[in-house]
């Protein structure tokens, strides 16, 4: 079974970057608006986790954040991407209960690090329940 890893960005060069890093381990998914990434999680079982930037979207990136949040059917983990660095940002992104964050600018090593940490604990977990 493929793992996809959606990303939800407007911005060419960072969707560059950040495939660069994750192709050689997972298939690389790119949109650039809201309504397609939900139709992808719609169609696409293999989506494994979400990395959605923050900066290119208004309110609906936080009607999208918390329906990812609550959704069973959709729910998957979410990492975050944003230039802004205000406490009160922090604060809402930590209340949004996404699985983690990066501001910008970041290490791209990193987010693939930890997508690895929840893909590979989630395939963990599938195999003890499997057994």
């Amino acid at each position: 079974m493929s793992k996809t890893i959606l990303s939800i960005n407007s911005n060419k060069a960072m969707n560059y970057l950040l495939q660069t890093v994750l192709t050689d381990r997972y298939n690389y998914l790119s949109v650039e608006d809201i309504y397609t990434a939900v139709n992808e999680l719609k169609h696409n079982k293999e989506i494994k986790a979400i990395i959605f930037d923050l900066d290119f979207y208004g309110k609906e990136a936080w009607d999208f954040i918390q329906h990812i949040g609550t959704s069973k059917l959709y729910q998957k983990p979410l990492f975050v991407i944003t230039s802004d660095r205000s406490i009160s940002m922090t604060d809402k992104i930590l209340e949004a209960k996404v699985y983690d964050f990066f501001h910008k600018p970041f290490s791209p090593h990193d987010i693939a690090r930890a997508i690895d940490e929840i893909i590979i604990s989630e395939s963990i977990e599938s195999q003890v329940s499997l057994s």
